[in-house]
């Protein structure tokens, strides 16, 4: 015997089991990543969008065994947020895949991380509103990494640990900014002082706030990839749905 709960989640990923069935992997507001599977999941369908289609926020109630290791298995789903202006644009289904399959790897199963779930949602608003791309990238990469405790430092030099006022070096190796003239090597990626307020506006505010910054197209595009580069260094994982979107023009 096993036992029901019910949950909110987001649906990150499927995998198709044979001609009916498909294991799904969630982020869930109370529960982290959760893994289960589903019987006839094309026929689990209300209005317009199926509540298990990619990044489709929904109502699962599962059956939980007590067996070590076995699947948990989806009784019913209902569709919240059906995000279906995301599906129907390629570019945009690129962001929304690369941030779900980053978060599928960061967050643990059973481990609630409540603040990536409103991270997630959040972002995947912003997607469905219209909201450029790579502003929306750039939030989500931020807040990440300091739901991760891998946010990098950036109020102060980590080599001679005074206060950064203009410009600076990020140093993936350092964890954060560095002086210009304190760096002994070639490497990092070079912040304006205008990139690094950004990403302190970013890192430092309500959630909720974050949507009055306004910052060109290209340069959320350019000071995402720094960012990027950063937590691919420490997370050492990078989506491949992310490629598409860094090598256009």
């Amino acid at each position: 015997m096993g036992s029901t709960f019910s949950t909110e989640a987001i649906v990150l990923f499927s995998t198709d089991v044979g001609e009916e069935d498909r294991i799904l992997s969630f982020l869930t507001r109370d529960r982290g990543l959760v893994r289960a599977a589903a019987s006839a999941a094309g026929n689990i369908r209300k209005g317009k969008s199926a509540p298990l289609d990619l990044f489709v926020r929904t109502s699962l109630h599962l059956y939980a065994s007590r067996k070590e290791g076995k699947l948990k298995r989806i009784r019913t789903a209902d569709v919240i947020e059906p995000f279906l202006a995301i599906r129907s644009d390629y570019r945009t289904l690129c962001a929304a895949s690369y941030m779900s399959q980053t978060t599928a790897h960061c967050v643990q199963e059973d481990d609630p991380s409540p603040g990536t779930y409103e991270l997630l949602l959040a972002c995947l608003r912003g997607l469905e509103e219209g909201t450029d791309l790579f502003r929306v990238l750039l939030l989500f990469e931020v807040r990440l990494l300091g739901e991760l405790g891998l946010m990098p430092e950036l109020g102060s030099c980590l080599s001679c640990l005074g206060e950064i006022e203009k410009d600076a070096v990020l140093d993936s190796r350092w964890g954060g900014v560095i002086h210009r003239q304190c760096r002994g090597v070639e490497g990092g990626s070079y912040l304006a002082a205008g990139d690094l307020a950004t990403l302190r506006f970013l890192s430092t505010r309500d959630l909720n706030h974050t949507a009055k910054l306004t910052v060109r197209h290209g340069d959320a595009k350019r000071i995402f990839g720094l960012v990027h580069g950063f937590a691919v260094h420490h997370l050492g994982y990078e989506s491949k749905a992310i490629k598409m979107l860094k090598n256009e023009k």
